[in-house]
C-alpha cells in the first residue's frame, strides 16, 4: 500500500470468467498508512477459469487507494470487449455486501 508497483499480469481472454470492480472514495494523501485497511480500498476482482478444473475459479485482488487506476483498468477492458460490472460502494454499503457473500448470498 501507499506505492505504485508495475507488474505483467498473463491471462488468456477466454479464461476470465467475471470482473467486479467496488470503487471507494479516494483515501486521502495526508492519511495515515497505518490506519488503512482493504475495507478503505477501491478493488478489482477478476475470477478466471481453472485450466485443471479442480475448484470453480481463481480470483485475482487488485486493489487501489485511488478509484481512478481500477476506472482505467475497467475501460481499458472494456476497450477489448470483456465486460465489467461496477459499482460505487461506501462503508456502510461494502459492509453489506461482504454479509451478504459470507452467507452465500
Amino acid at each position: 500500500m501507499g506505492a505504485d508497483e508495475e507488474f505483467i499480469w498473463v491471462c488468456d481472454r477466454d479464461d476470465i470468467q467475471e470482473v467486479c470492480i467496488y470503487l471507494m472514495p479516494d483515501v486521502p494523501d495526508d492519511t495515515d498508512r497505518s490506519w488503512i485497511s482493504e475495507n478503505d480500498l477501491s478493488l478489482a476482482i477478476v475470477r478466471t477459469s481453472d485450466p485443471y478444473e479442480i475448484v470453480p475459479c481463481f480470483e485475482h485482488v487488485f486493489s487501489s487507494d485511488k478509484s481512478y487506476y481500477l476506472r482505467a483498468l475497467e475501460k481499458g477492458l472494456q476497450r477489448i470487449g470483456i465486460p465489467v460490472t461496477s459499482e460505487v460502494e461506501t462503508p456502510e454499503t461494502r459492509k453489506l455486501r461482504h454479509i451478504r457473500y459470507s452467507v452465500g448470498g
